[in-house]
Protein backbone atom coordinates (compact mmCIF):
# COMPACT_ATOMS: atom_id res chain seq x y z
CA UNK A 1 0.00 0.00 0.00
CA UNK A 2 1.30 3.34 -0.94
CA UNK A 3 0.09 6.43 0.04
CA UNK A 4 2.00 8.71 -2.13
CA UNK A 5 -0.06 11.36 -4.05
CA UNK A 6 -0.09 12.08 -7.16
CA UNK A 7 -2.24 14.62 -8.09
CA UNK A 8 -4.52 17.55 -6.57
CA UNK A 9 -7.29 19.33 -7.64
CA UNK A 10 -9.88 21.60 -6.50
CA UNK A 11 -13.28 23.41 -7.17
CA UNK A 12 -14.86 25.45 -4.53
CA UNK A 13 -16.03 23.44 -1.97
CA UNK A 14 -13.93 20.69 -2.64
CA UNK A 15 -10.01 19.01 -2.51
CA UNK A 16 -9.05 15.98 -4.24
CA UNK A 17 -6.19 14.03 -4.02
CA UNK A 18 -4.84 11.40 -5.99
CA UNK A 19 -3.19 8.65 -4.67
CA UNK A 20 -0.54 6.46 -6.36
CA UNK A 21 -2.53 3.70 -5.40
CA UNK A 22 -5.40 4.47 -7.45
CA UNK A 23 -7.65 6.17 -4.99
CA UNK A 24 -9.03 9.48 -4.88
CA UNK A 25 -9.83 11.20 -1.14
CA UNK A 26 -12.66 14.06 -1.76
CA UNK A 27 -12.36 16.38 1.34
CA UNK A 28 -14.10 19.35 2.02
CA UNK A 29 -12.08 22.73 1.66
CA UNK A 30 -13.81 24.63 5.06
CA UNK A 31 -11.37 21.30 7.14
CA UNK A 32 -8.54 23.73 6.05
CA UNK A 33 -9.43 27.54 6.38
CA UNK A 34 -5.73 28.25 4.76
CA UNK A 35 -6.23 26.20 1.68
CA UNK A 36 -10.38 27.77 1.80
CA UNK A 37 -8.85 31.47 2.01
CA UNK A 38 -6.13 30.75 -0.56
CA UNK A 39 -6.16 32.00 -4.33
CA UNK A 40 -5.88 29.16 -7.14
CA UNK A 41 -2.65 30.17 -7.79
CA UNK A 42 -1.48 29.32 -4.19
CA UNK A 43 -3.28 26.39 -3.91
CA UNK A 44 -1.16 25.10 -7.05
CA UNK A 45 2.21 25.75 -5.31
CA UNK A 46 2.01 21.99 -4.05
CA UNK A 47 5.13 20.32 -3.07
CA UNK A 48 3.94 16.22 -2.87
CA UNK A 49 5.66 14.37 -0.18
CA UNK A 50 6.23 10.82 -0.13
CA UNK A 51 3.40 10.95 3.07
CA UNK A 52 1.88 13.74 2.39
CA UNK A 53 1.34 17.48 0.96
CA UNK A 54 3.31 20.95 1.97
CA UNK A 55 2.45 24.07 0.99
CA UNK A 56 4.93 26.90 1.78
CA UNK A 57 3.46 29.87 1.53
CA UNK A 58 0.29 28.67 3.48
CA UNK A 59 2.33 26.88 6.06
CA UNK A 60 -0.07 24.24 5.36
CA UNK A 61 0.87 20.13 6.15
CA UNK A 62 -1.30 17.33 5.26
CA UNK A 63 -1.04 13.85 5.64
CA UNK A 64 -2.33 11.32 3.87
CA UNK A 65 -2.95 8.92 6.42
CA UNK A 66 -4.25 12.05 8.39
CA UNK A 67 -6.65 12.22 5.20
CA UNK A 68 -8.27 8.88 5.70
CA UNK A 69 -8.39 8.42 9.07
CA UNK A 70 -10.53 11.81 9.04
CA UNK A 71 -12.74 11.19 6.10
CA UNK A 72 -13.62 7.83 6.91
CA UNK A 73 -11.33 5.40 5.48
CA UNK A 74 -9.66 4.54 8.73
CA UNK A 75 -10.37 5.74 11.89
CA UNK A 76 -7.78 3.97 13.28
CA UNK A 77 -4.70 5.70 12.07
CA UNK A 78 -5.77 8.67 14.01
CA UNK A 79 -5.71 6.94 16.80
CA UNK A 80 -2.16 5.31 16.29
CA UNK A 81 -0.86 8.87 15.78
CA UNK A 82 -2.25 10.33 18.70
CA UNK A 83 -0.21 7.16 20.87
CA UNK A 84 2.94 7.99 19.38
CA UNK A 85 3.05 11.26 19.13
CA UNK A 86 2.09 11.81 22.67
CA UNK A 87 4.72 9.65 23.50
CA UNK A 88 7.47 10.91 21.24
CA UNK A 89 6.93 14.36 21.82
CA UNK A 90 6.04 14.08 25.58
CA UNK A 91 9.74 14.76 26.82
CA UNK A 92 10.41 17.68 24.89
CA UNK A 93 9.25 21.63 23.91
CA UNK A 94 8.65 21.08 20.27
CA UNK A 95 6.35 19.04 18.90
CA UNK A 96 6.77 16.81 15.83
CA UNK A 97 3.91 15.95 13.37
CA UNK A 98 2.81 12.50 12.16
CA UNK A 99 4.21 13.88 8.50
CA UNK A 100 6.87 14.95 9.71
CA UNK A 101 7.57 11.65 11.92
CA UNK A 102 7.34 9.56 9.01
CA UNK A 103 8.98 11.31 6.71
CA UNK A 104 11.97 11.59 9.31
CA UNK A 105 12.10 7.51 9.83
CA UNK A 106 12.42 7.20 6.07
CA UNK A 107 15.40 9.48 6.22
CA UNK A 108 13.40 12.63 4.43
CA UNK A 109 13.96 15.01 6.99
CA UNK A 110 16.02 13.42 10.12
CA UNK A 111 17.89 16.84 10.71
CA UNK A 112 15.82 18.96 12.97
CA UNK A 113 13.35 15.65 14.64
CA UNK A 114 16.60 13.23 15.65
CA UNK A 115 15.96 13.15 18.74
CA UNK A 116 11.94 12.18 18.48
CA UNK A 117 13.05 9.82 15.86
CA UNK A 118 15.16 8.06 18.34
CA UNK A 119 12.00 8.14 20.80
CA UNK A 120 9.86 7.21 18.62
CA UNK A 121 12.04 4.00 18.14
CA UNK A 122 13.03 3.51 21.67
CA UNK A 123 10.18 4.75 24.18
CA UNK A 124 7.05 3.57 22.02
CA UNK A 125 5.65 0.29 21.95
CA UNK A 126 6.68 -2.36 19.49
CA UNK A 127 3.58 -2.82 18.13
CA UNK A 128 2.23 0.92 17.49
CA UNK A 129 5.50 1.38 15.49
CA UNK A 130 4.58 -1.25 13.43
CA UNK A 131 1.09 0.03 13.33
CA UNK A 132 2.59 3.81 12.81
CA UNK A 133 4.78 2.92 9.91
CA UNK A 134 1.95 0.91 8.22
CA UNK A 135 -0.31 3.70 8.56
CA UNK A 136 2.05 5.96 6.49
CA UNK A 137 3.00 3.59 4.17
CA UNK A 138 6.70 2.84 6.03
CA UNK A 139 7.44 -0.80 4.23
CA UNK A 140 8.92 -3.17 7.34
CA UNK A 141 12.42 -2.80 5.34
CA UNK A 142 12.59 0.37 5.35
CA UNK A 143 11.55 0.89 9.45
CA UNK A 144 14.28 -1.28 9.41
CA UNK A 145 16.65 0.09 8.24
CA UNK A 146 16.00 3.60 9.91
CA UNK A 147 15.52 1.63 13.16
CA UNK A 148 19.20 0.31 12.28
CA UNK A 149 20.31 3.55 11.28
CA UNK A 150 19.41 5.65 14.74
CA UNK A 151 20.34 2.55 16.73
CA UNK A 152 24.28 2.91 15.08
CA UNK A 153 23.95 6.64 15.55
CA UNK A 154 22.92 7.08 19.22
CA UNK A 155 23.69 3.58 20.52
CA UNK A 156 20.20 3.42 21.77
CA UNK A 157 18.44 0.31 21.24
CA UNK A 158 14.91 -1.84 21.75
CA UNK A 159 14.86 -5.72 22.00
CA UNK A 160 11.41 -5.78 21.65
CA UNK A 161 11.02 -3.79 19.01
CA UNK A 162 13.84 -6.18 16.96
CA UNK A 163 12.02 -9.27 18.37
CA UNK A 164 8.76 -8.59 16.41
CA UNK A 165 10.57 -7.04 13.51
CA UNK A 166 11.92 -10.75 12.89
CA UNK A 167 9.05 -12.35 13.37
CA UNK A 168 7.12 -10.21 10.92
CA UNK A 169 10.29 -10.37 8.36
CA UNK A 170 9.65 -12.86 5.68
CA UNK A 171 12.18 -15.77 5.70
CA UNK A 172 14.83 -16.42 2.87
Amino acid sequence: MTLAPTNVTFDEATMRVELADGRTIAVPLVAFPRLMQATPAQREQIEFGRHGLHWEALNEDISIAGLLAAFGEDKRALQIDDLVLGTTNAPYRRSIAAIELANAVTGADVSDWRVHVATFFTEVRPELVVAFARAHGISLPELTRAYHTMRGATGEANPALEKLIEQLAPTA
